[in-house]
């Protein structure tokens, strides 16, 4: 299977097992859909403008979710081959893992800014709004209570005690919670059937 311009780093199977999704690095930020039994290119999706970094098709085969170096998710439509949305939130560390629920209706994301984001797949009302920088949204926690700073997601609760990050990052309305780590990056995140959701991040003492 060969048309990227620029190395592939990154692949992911459709659900029926027909298909590959690949996507290519540096110049050619572009994701390819394949044909197992022919090889030949069925579809194209371009948009991004950073490095690729994560693949992930939805159990329900319509939906293929993408994530770039510079913290934004695409959402795409399979069969028509457009962008469905944009999910925004995390910095720009990179987000290396990306799952999908049984339903196909949630999406999470790890990150090398240190946090696990909820995403809802649906396609907001107003695509075009976003939470003021600086909102503050509720994350999950063992009382449920915990908030945290939409400009600063990796900051501990009011009171911990932590430095403020100085940039601002614009959050979608799709963002359901996030959840965020001792600064640890995240590199693998994984929905079980159950929809438990598992994250491997690297130990940094």
């Amino acid at each position: 299977m060969v048309g990227h311009d620029t190395s592939v780093n990154q692949v992911a199977w459709h659900v029926n097992g027909c298909y590959i999704f690949s996507a290519s690095d540096t110049t050619d930020k572009t994701i390819r859909m394949w044909s197992v039994a022919t090889g030949d290119c069925v579809r194209v999706f371009t948009g991004h403008t950073e490095t690729l970094s994560a693949l992930e098709c939805a159990p329900n085969g319509r939906i293929l979710a993408s994530a770039d170096a510079g913290g934004t998710i695409f959402l795409w439509d399979i069969e028509q081959g457009k962008l469905l949305k944009r999910c925004r939130g995390h910095h720009r560390a990179g987000i290396w893992s990306l799952s999908f629920s049984v339903e196909s209706s949630v999406l999470i994301s790890g990150s090398g800014d240190g946090t696990v984001r909820v995403w809802d797949v649906a396609v907001p009302a107003d695509p075009q709004k976003a939470n003021p920088q600086g909102e503050t949204i509720a994350t999950g926690s063992q009382e449920g209570a915990t908030r945290i700073n939409a400009a600063n997601p990796t900051a501990a609760p009011a009171g911990v005690g932590a430095k403020k990050k100085t940039k601002d990052t614009m959050i979608t309305p799709d963002q359901i919670a996030a959840y965020p780590t001792k600064k640890s990056p995240v590199f693998k995140v994984k929905l079980t059937r159950m929809n438990l959701v598992l994250a491997g991040s690297c130990y940094l003492p």
